[in-house]
């Protein structure tokens, strides 16, 4: 919810040059390809069920405490915290998902989690906007609540889930191969890295005009800002990698 009016809360409410705004959003991102990375590793040591926990109830804390940052250094000390705690997610969800679904039933399981994504990067900016006409502080506040919900219902939830890992699996059509070669030696596979980035990259560019569209379509100018931009012309386009093809 707090991301997609980074921006906006840099330059209007601490005053921040557009430059150092986008440095700050730019390094966000940063943190988020280290955190990826660290993820997985800590899925494997600590569990990732554990790190989601932990990471959920990190982040809601770092959005509360987020609006005390004033200053340039202060503001980037608390993206780059963010950006590690939240973005840690992404990795042990998806071993959750692997680790509490049958084999036969795992890619309707992917399926459904990305379209849990799609409903909240739907509904959060859209509250968010809401909010931001009273306060961008109450953007982090209750993104911050709402995190902190998540690893709360996160303990309740899947304490008793059951747990169907294993290496010796059997899929329908017999057990499961496990690749003889490396990853990045894998044509396939790089195709389908190569199309999923093209296609958040063009997603995330809603992340600018989006919310300065709204408010200036809240305040009746006329002009560009009313016209669909290029970058949701190419998100939309991209909305959907070639899969089919790999």
């Amino acid at each position: 919810m707090a991301l997609p009016f980074l921006i906006l809360y840099l330059t209007r409410d601490l005053g921040f040059k557009a430059g150092r705004a986008a440095f700050i959003l730019g390094l966000y991102g940063a943190g988020a390809l280290v955190s990826s990375a660290l993820s997985g590793r800590l899925s494997d040591v600590l569990g990732p069920m554990k790190l989601i926990r932990d990471s959920l109830f990190l982040t809601g804390a770092i959005l509360f405490a987020f609006p005390l940052a004033r200053s340039f250094p202060a503001v980037v000390i608390m993206t780059l915290a963010l950006s590690m705690a939240s973005e840690a997610v992404r990795p042990a969800s998806m071993a959750v998902v692997a680790d509490l679904v049958k084999p036969g039933q795992r890619k309707a399981a992917f399926a459904l989690t990305r379209l849990a994504i799609n409903l909240g990067m739907s509904v959060g900016p859209a509250l968010g906007g809401y909010l931001a006409t009273f306060s961008f502080r109450s953007i982090f506040l209750v993104n911050g609540s709402s995190s902190i919900l998540a690893g709360t219902l996160l303990l309740f939830a899947l304490r008793r889930a059951p747990i169907h890992r294993g290496g010796a699996e059997i899929e329908p059509d017999g057990p499961i191969a496990l690749p003889s070669k490396r990853a990045w030696t894998d044509r396939r596979l790089l195709f389908f890295i190569a199309a999923g980035l093209t296609g958040a990259h063009s997603r995330s560019e809603l992340f600018s005009p989006g919310p300065a569209s709204a408010r200036s379509r809240s305040r009746g100018t006329s002009g560009a800002s009313q016209r669909p931009s290029s970058s949701g012309r190419s998100a939309r386009c991209s909305s959907f990698p070639p899969s089919g093809l790999i």
